[in-house]
């Protein structure tokens, strides 16, 4: 079966093509070079608009990133009469139950477990504007009226081209760009004893999905033609607390802390987070695992293990919308803040450990800490890290510093046009389009997915210009727009 997957580079869309790949099917996917594309795959390079231009065949397309009306509306008008059926990955803030949350929508709880029929919200646009543009910081492709309700309805509603929509829960895992284990790991890793839950939100329930489970539940129904037509649920069978969870989490990373639950008038400002907490978001999976025979090929505990794991390896850089006030925090539990030498040590043993983690120096990290507590601590108070005044020189004075310097900024790369980077020792490829001026290209940027000193080395390497590599038979075919879309055929 040919399959093209729209976003097959980004988190979910990496595991599904391998996935897909390891089931034997033929997979195209369409990105805008950003990340590199499996090897394996046929790689299209492009903006969405481009899909018109290229009209690539395939028999199912997966669309990982629809986020409204027009963006689906437009894909099922494109692929009409070219595939046969449009799998589109929705959300479970469809539901009814996310509008009580977030008090969009007014009268009773949503009783749970959710399931496919459970009502969807009456009103659209579920985040307001401001929380938008915060995900657009992470979720480029993310557009200004984000509401997965009427992608849903082009997806399951055109007469001509059959499609099926998967409701995804929080889906965690290696390369989760929200870094949804970093609020617990980072006070576990900064030797915190106590972490606070509000007690509303301990009790809280909600749906997640391992992303390499997620993945593969979207490779089994784009292969089944069962599926047509259909809308399925994806979740873990066991929807935990958000106490049981971080529990969970605490295990896993070998903490013997505590955490302590606070009601909402106690708990610190930074910690503040808004929501009707009665209102749970458990789902139930039950139909596609009837219907399709899905099961999770990864357990809860491993999964965990390796979300734990690449983690601590790879903590938020560029944007981090988590806050961090450990003398507040204290305040509010009652506990004196911590400032005694055996916290400073708990604190560096930890902050080498994550250094050796990301292949770092423990012991040069530990003399730049040492050495620059002003560059640091300035570093991480733009960042809302900055430990109290006492706490920093009490901490100071036993030659340590109280937070890690974990925010670096991300250097960002430019090329003009399109820029092939091939590492040939690491056997792949990628592209971005870039900012440019020859061509009059809107401005695009390249987020290494290593260090800023790996990726200089790289791009000082091997890299060529589009029409270089159209000349040397890299490209088979571009658009209308020279050097705006490349097609990089898989290796045999």
């Amino acid at each position: 079966m040919r399959v093209l997957v729209i976003g097959g580079t980004g988190f979910i869309g990496t595991p599904l093509v391998g996935e897909l790949l390891r089931m034997g099917h033929s997979v195209s996917v369409f990105h805008r070079g950003r990340r590199p594309a499996h090897p394996s795959a046929e790689s299209i390079l492009g903006e969405r608009r481009d899909l018109a231009v290229l009209r690539p065949k395939a028999d199912v397309v997966i669309d990982l990133i629809l986020s409204s009306a027009a963006q689906a509306e437009s894909l099922m008008a494109l692929f009409r009469g070219i595939a046969g059926r449009v799998v589109a990955a929705s959300s479970m803030d469809v539901y009814r139950a996310c509008g009580v949350l977030h008090a969009s929508e007014e009268g009773p709880l949503e009783p749970v477990p959710l399931t496919e029929d459970s009502p969807l919200r009456t009103r659209l646009r579920p985040y307001p504007p401001a929380q938008v543009r915060m995900l657009q910081r992470v979720f480029d492709w993310l557009d200004d009226d984000y509401d997965k309700i009427p992608v849903e309805r082009a997806v399951l509603g055109d007469p001509e081209l059959a499609g099926t929509v998967l409701r995804l829960p929080m889906v965690y895992g290696p390369g989760d760009r929200l870094h949804r284990f970093h609020p617990v790991l980072k006070r576990i890793d900064d030797g915190r004893r106590l972490i606070l839950l509000d007690q509303g939100w301990a009790a809280w329930r909600a749906p997640r999905g391992y992303v390499d489970n997620v993945a593969a539940a979207l490779a089994l129904t784009a292969v089944s033609g069962q599926a047509a037509g259909r809308v399925y649920n994806v979740a873990e069978t066991l929807a935990f607390s958000e106490l049981d969870w971080a529990r969970k989490i605490a295990a896993a990373a070998g903490w013997d802390g505590r955490f302590v639950t606070l009601p909402e008038e106690r708990m610190p400002a930074h910690l503040a987070q808004p929501g009707n907490r009665a209102q749970h978001w458990d789902a139930d999976s039950t139909r596609i695992r009837r219907e399709l025979g899905y099961r999770e090929t990864v357990p809860i505990e491993e999964a965990i293990r390796r979300t734990v794991e690449w983690e601590r390896a790879h903590p938020p850089e560029a944007f981090n919308p988590y806050r961090f006030d450990y003398a507040a925090e204290d305040a509010a539990a009652g506990e004196p803040a911590l400032r005694d030498s055996e916290t400073a040590r708990n604190t560096e043993t930890a902050s080498s450990a994550r250094a050796a983690a990301r292949g770092r120096n423990p012991a040069r990290c530990a003399a730049m800490r040492i050495t620059e507590p002003g560059r640091a601590s300035r570093r991480n108070a733009s960042h809302g890290f900055l430990p109290p005044p006492k706490a920093q020189a009490t901490i100071a004075t036993a030659g340590q510093t109280a937070i890690a310097s974990r925010a670096s900024p991300v250097r960002r790369h430019s090329r003009a046009a399109v820029v092939i980077k091939t590492n040939r020792a690491a056997g792949h490829e990628s592209a971005t389009r870039a900012s440019a001026g020859e061509n009059g290209h809107r401005n695009s940027t390249f987020i290494p997915p290593c260090s800023t000193h790996d990726m200089q080395n790289l791009q000082s390497r091997l890299s060529f210009s589009a029409a270089g590599l159209r000349a040397a038979g890299h490209v088979d075919r571009t658009s209308a727009e020279a050097g705006r879309i490349a097609i990089i055929p898989p290796r045999p």
